[in-house]
């Protein structure tokens, strides 16, 4: 079995994801985003693309912070956890809400109170399930449910090789147990209770199984479980991958969560996860950069987009392919900004923040074992 080497299958899914977002927003400059064009064709890329995201974040975070066999796994200290992930996401999400901000500051939608939530994930009800919470970098509100999930992923760290059971227990208690307890259990992910408010409403949301399926994929992926040989390995991500296709194009139930494009999205990628343990997909380098450069292009494309309508007041674009070219216009500037701010942002500066903060973490933790060791009485130590 091959578990042992970075599965550049989930790193081009990723770029392909992030795109497929650019791609929805940017339909802003063919008719809108109510035209019957831009829903059948690119609506379902972008609401595929954030389930998808998300259960790669699931199933990387469990990779990346255990080692070993489920039934004896050894866990990231949960603090170096939280503060590598935050070092990861949040440099280059802290600039593109500051300039989106400033952008778009009106003092209607962007307000000093909303960029301060928006800085600090601290959600308001501000929009339908299951945005519930649109910051002042609207596409931000994915990136509140992943700093949720790594809030509650560090806390299960703490108990070690208990971990699953852990995030089992929460999984009850927030998914099903709160829900419960409204009267009703539910799904879809676009339900809110009235009287709730949005850190309530976010945690327990349905649309965190995705996070949990990812990790389930780790899991497997980890395990022993495999395919027999490559031939039902074939027949079930073809299978799957024929459902997510039949849904894009029939634009059936294009919905976030379990009750939409969840389920399918679901077998697929744990289909692809567990055929790689039988045999290695050939992926096209340039997909794989597209992934390395996606969450610079996931955050960055909203300003591309207000640069191409910039470029089109100052050039009076009024011909009638000038729709499409604004569309090329972004997707080559998310591109390009994407690139450099991979490059200087999330490497350069995300590698030597990552070294910084991991010393000033292990510095800390020695000097409260040193100062726990202290108090203890002799007899203790």
């Amino acid at each position: 079995m091959l578990t042992n080497q970075r599965i550049e299958t989930v790193q081009a899914l990723r770029g392909v994801c992030a795109f497929g977002v650019m791609l929805w927003h940017s339909m802003l400059f063919t008719g809108g985003y109510d035209s019957e064009m831009a829903i059948r064709a690119f609506r379902p890329a972008s609401i595929m693309g954030v389930d998808m995201f998300f259960l790669i974040c699931g199933f990387v975070i469990f990779l990346s912070s255990t080692k070993g066999k489920p039934d004896d796994l050894q866990t990231q200290n949960p603090l170096n956890f939280l503060v590598r992930r935050l070092v990861r996401i949040y440099p280059l999400y802290l600039i593109c809400t500051l300039v989106i901000f400033g952008i778009e500051f009106n003092g209607e939608r962007q307000t000093g109170e909303l960029l301060f939530r928006s800085l600090f994930f601290m959600p308001t009800l501000n929009a339908t399930g299951p945005n519930i919470f649109e910051p002042a970098l609207t596409v931000g509100w994915s990136i509140t449910y992943e700093v949720a999930f790594y809030s509650v992923f560090a806390l299960s760290l703490a108990f070690g090789k208990y971990l699953l059971r852990v995030i089992l227990i929460w999984a009850l208690i927030a998914l099903i147990g709160m829900a419960l307890l409204e009267g009703n259990y539910w799904l879809d992910p676009t339900v809110v209770p009235p009287d709730w408010s949005a850190a309530r409403a976010i945690f327990p949301n349905p649309i965190n199984s995705l996070f949990l399926i990812g990790i389930l994929t780790g899991v497997l992926y980890r395990s022993d479980v495999h395919f027999g040989s490559a031939t039902p390995a074939m027949l079930a991500v073809a299978f799957s991958f024929t459902c997510c296709v039949a849904q894009y194009m029939s634009n059936w139930n294009i919905a976030h969560g379990m009750t939409g494009v969840g389920l399918p999205l679901a077998a697929l990628f744990v289909s692809l996860v567990m055929a790689e343990k039988t045999f290695r997909f050939v992926v096209p380098d340039v997909l794989v950069r597209l992934g390395n450069i996606s969450y610079s292009l996931y955050l960055i494309h909203p300003i591309a987009i207000w640069i191409a309508i910039w470029i089109n007041v100052d050039f009076n674009l009024g011909n009638p392919f000038s729709g499409w070219l604004l569309v090329a216009v972004t997707v080559a500037l998310s591109l390009g900004l994407s690139v450099m701010t991979y490059a200087f942002i999330e490497k350069a500066f995300g590698s030597w923040a990552t070294r910084w903060c991991q010393h000033a973490t292990d510095w800390v933790l020695e000097s409260c074992a040193q100062q726990i060791s202290g108090w203890m009485p002799q007899r203790l130590r």
